[in-house]
């Protein structure tokens, strides 16, 4: 075989060789490079769903703080609408779930899908617990507290000169017993809401996401209920 002949298969040889080589070194570097984003992608969503669990923990505690110091002491009290003082529940809305992670977890994760819409839930269940607080205090301070400031009466639980009906009109008294009942069922149903999310949040966390080890910040009183 002529040798120019010879010394051309070899060059075309090691040309497809180097394409090869070529070839699987960027198949490989771009399998890398999607393991690296997909490992990147799942320590986010972990981030999101550590982030979540806090702010349950959060609303968990604030909530089961109102219903402990606030609203169980007076539970069983039949004049607990007249007993109960108008309250905020400003502080429990400062601290939100982020739906930009919900709405990902529910494409990117089939398994967090129930997960994620009991924290939508939980997050709805602070919101009703907000509004009701708020309308029980703004009625409150606009129909009951000037009666009781024209009748020289400061604080509820330790004057209970305020228990004479004749200090309120029926229908005020009526709409605020209404208001009280329903912040009584609006704190029990966020509170409810808020243990099962956490407690599914245990339960599929380790499974969702093998080797990341999720807190569960909550006070031994809340841990304890």
């Amino acid at each position: 075989m002529n040798a120019d002949v010879v010394w051309a298969l070899e060059l075309s040889a090691g040309v497809f060789s180097t394409l090869i080589a070529a070839f699987m070194g960027a198949k490989v570097a771009f399998a890398l490079e999607r393991r690296r984003d997909a490992e990147k992608q799942r320590d986010q969503d972990a981030d999101g769903l550590q982030a979540a669990i806090f702010v349950l923990c959060r609303q968990l505690t604030l909530v089961s703080h109102l219903q402990t110091n606030s609203l169980d002491g007076l539970r069983d009290d039949e004049d607990r609408h007249l007993l109960l003082p108008p309250m905020s529940a400003k502080l429990i809305m400062s601290t939100r779930i982020d739906f930009n992670w919900v709405s990902h977890m529910l494409r990117g994760h089939e398994d967090c899908a129930g997960l994620a819409f009991l924290f939508i839930a939980s997050d709805d269940s602070i919101d009703m617990l907000y509004q009701v607080a708020e309308a029980r205090r703004s009625f409150f301070m606009s129909h009951i507290q000037p009666r009781l400031e024209k009748a020289g009466i400061t604080e509820l639980k330790n004057d209970r000169r305020h228990l004479d009906r004749s200090l309120y009109d029926e229908a005020d008294a009526v709409l605020l017993q209404q208001y009280t009942d329903k912040l009584y069922d609006a704190c029990d149903a966020a509170v409810r809401h808020l243990e099962q999310g956490l407690a599914e949040a245990k339960r599929i966390s380790p499974a969702a996401f093998p080797g990341y080890d999720f807190k569960f910040v909550l006070p031994h009183w809340v841990q304890q209920k």
